[in-house]
């Protein structure tokens, strides 16, 4: 009686559950062990120490119980948060609004972290999935226009460098007259 009350009165937010549920059953074998291989005590002192110990399990069964509805909730609330990101991120995935679409992205990988879990790590790593491919839709994309950005850039580069090249095979000027023929080819480069 004097170990399930310690218990009952132990319980809290950084309880272990499984185990307290486990020490009270080894407790109530042993209650049921004592009552059948014992001394028999009078019923009154016995019915006052079944009191105390019914009533300490039941302390602890009502505790359980809240924590697991607590916990049910929670899990509840993560997996509705995460469902409404995994919403937004199908919504943005098509976007090429790239800068601020990577914010949004941003916005919603910060919001899934403080979500939290929902519970059975198959059923987490299920919706991170939907969620993963949302976003690699979208930064795919944006890789794939970046990386065309980058080759329209590299070839314009190349076009400037021959450009260049052309205007400085303009110079020196020996004279006058090639000084206004070379300032006329160097007109048609620069509209190039």
């Amino acid at each position: 009686v004097e170990e399930a009350e310690a218990l009952a009165a132990s319980l809290g937010d950084s309880t272990n559950w499984r185990n307290t549920s486990e020490k009270f059953s080894e407790l109530f074998a042993k209650w049921q062990d004592v009552q059948k291989h014992s001394a028999r005590i009078e019923k009154s002192v016995a019915d006052e120490l079944w009191g105390r110990f019914s009533k300490a399990r039941s302390t602890f069964n009502t505790q359980h119980r809240k924590w697991v509805a607590a916990r049910d909730a929670a899990r509840n609330s993560a997996r509705e948060a995460k469902q409404n990101i995994i919403a937004q991120a199908e919504e943005l995935k098509n976007s090429t609004d790239w800068a601020g679409t990577s914010r949004q992205f941003n916005n919603l990988m910060d919001q899934w972290k403080a979500a939290g879990r929902v519970g059975r790590r198959s059923e987490d790593d299920a919706l991170w999935k939907r969620f993963r491919e949302a976003a690699d839709t979208f930064f795919d994309a944006r890789q794939a226009d970046r990386n065309r950005l980058n080759d329209s850039e590299k070839e314009n580069l190349a076009a400037k460098e021959a450009l260049l090249a052309k205007a400085e095979a303009l110079v020196p000027v020996a004279d006058v007259k090639a000084a206004k023929a070379a300032r006329a080819a160097l007109g048609k480069i620069q509209d190039e």
